[in-house]
């Protein structure tokens, strides 16, 4: 976010249809391996820096604010009494609780469910929470025999639900999720289901499992905003400026171990078992499946990383995030030998920035990353004409991040 702001703040130059121009949010692209659990960590600290982002997969729906209140306030409708979806729902902006005004309510009787605490501050005069009652026993009446898309309707005309939250931060978007909310009910209906129960229940078992709905995309891939993909759908793509991103993140070999290997040529590979030793011995067709299928894990991830290489038309920016980078580079120097990377290293590296940094060592503008890895001296220096430049950040803390 630093870097798209500095080189826009700039009018970093770049090359459309034969002419210079000043660059937009447009010609920047982020690509990641994986979309799944990393674009959405970007899109959202891209949002938090005021820059206009687009991603081809926008998960984290139910993590959202808006979604996480109207799905409390609807298992509030189906079961008042549970304390915390009640109340996150009485404190949202839509009912405007405040903690004291929660204070005063509860500290008459602790031990009874919250919903009933609420009901006995009514009756005590207490507005808010007259109101509040009235409000969900009247939608409560209405979901009886109103399908699942009409009560979320019904809620937001009463309760002014989408403009209470479109007034808040990324309005927009959050504007556009509640929408969305409408058009998974009526596909739910459409599959046959009814109820408030039913639908509540079916959310549920989506989050249990670990799955998620996509999040509504306010801006199309021809706005004027970053994109942020996945490698292999960035293919036959190009941008101005692409960061290759996540470059730190180990490679995955869970195929290379476990009880039992698969190879399409060698067939099965079994570990033999020791019962009175109690251990597990890998036995020659094991071992030899193991370093073929590594062998093809490493290939394909070389033509992946040979894929987001060749986005950038103009600038190409990795990033790297290394706990301890001088450690690293240390550790790095000490595998390598002449002026190459050997094929035996490359198998022996467990990521990208690591095959990224091990090259990055011979090249001749990285006199920086050659002192701090110990690596000093020109007979450590390929021939390159390539112009290659260094940046190093320190670790942003949380403070530095809001």
């Amino acid at each position: 976010a630093y870097e798209i702001r500095r080189m826009i703040a700039q009018g970093v130059m770049v090359q459309d249809k034969g002419k210079l121009r000043r660059c937009e949010y447009r010609d920047f692209c982020i690509l990641v391996r994986s979309v799944k659990d990393k674009a959405g960590r970007y899109v959202e600290e891209l949002k938090k820096q005021g820059i206009h982002v687009w991603s081809d997969t926008t998960l984290g729906y139910f993590d959202s604010m808006e979604i996480a209140l109207i799905l409390n306030l609807l298992r509030v409708l189906d079961n008042p009494l549970q304390d915390i979806a009640l109340l996150s729902v009485l404190m949202s902006p839509v009912f405007g609780f405040t903690a004291d005004d929660m204070a005063e309510i509860r500290l008459r009787d602790r031990t009874v469910p919250l919903y009933l605490a609420l009901g006995e501050a009514a009756k005590l005069g207490n507005c808010k929470a007259a109101e509040f009652l009235e409000t969900t026993d009247v939608l409560r009446r209405f979901s009886v025999t109103a399908k699942i898309s009409r009560l979320i309707q019904k809620i937001y005309d009463t309760t002014d639900f989408i403009a209470v939250v479109a007034s808040t931060d990324s309005g927009e978007q959050r504007r556009a999720n509640l929408r969305l909310l409408l058009e998974y009910a009526n596909t739910y209906e459409r599959a046959g289901y009814q109820g408030l129960s039913g639908f509540i229940g079916y959310i549920d078992r989506t989050i249990e499992r670990g799955q998620d709905f996509e999040s509504a995309n306010v801006l199309s891939e021809q706005s004027n905003a970053v994109k942020v993909m996945s490698i292999h759908k960035s293919k036959g793509l190009e941008y101005p400026i692409c960061f290759l991103a996540d470059l730190s993140k180990p490679f995955n070999m869970m195929d290379t171990y476990g009880n039992l290997l698969l190879h399409p040529e060698l067939g099965i590979g079994l570990k033999l078992r020791d019962p009175e030793r109690l251990k597990k011995y890998a036995t020659l067709p094991y071992l030899a499946e193991s370093v073929l299928i590594k062998q093809g894990i490493l290939s394909e991830e070389l033509r992946v990383l040979y894929v987001a290489m060749t986005r950038a038309r103009e600038k190409l920016i990795f990033v790297v995030s290394e706990k301890n980078l001088d450690s690293s580079l240390r550790s790095l120097s000490m595998k390598l030998t002449g002026k190459t990377l050997s094929p035996f290293l490359l198998k022996n590296l467990g990521s990208y920035a690591q095959w990224l940094l091990a090259a990055a060592l011979f090249h001749p503008d990285m006199g920086e990353l050659r002192y701090r890895a110990g690596r000093e001296g020109e007979g450590n220096v390929a021939s390159d004409s390539s112009e290659l430049r260094l940046r190093l950040f320190p670790p942003i803390t949380d403070e530095q991040s809001e």
